[in-house]
């Protein structure tokens, strides 16, 4: 997921990514707050790469 979707949607509106994050987010991973949401697509946004850490 966080490996495709700055290819697609770097450069874009957050407001474009949030929607189409959250979808993909409760997908793979459940729910997410919006402040999360804002975060993530906004560095989406930016370009920067975004990696998930299981503990």
């Amino acid at each position: 997921m966080f490996d495709s979707l700055p290819r697609r949607y770097t450069g874009r509106p957050v407001s474009e990514i949030k929607p189409v994050l959250r979808r993909e987010w409760s997908r793979v991973c459940g729910s997410i707050s919006d402040p999360e949401l804002t975060e993530y697509a906004n560095r989406i946004s930016e370009g920067i790469r975004i990696q998930m850490r299981v503990k």
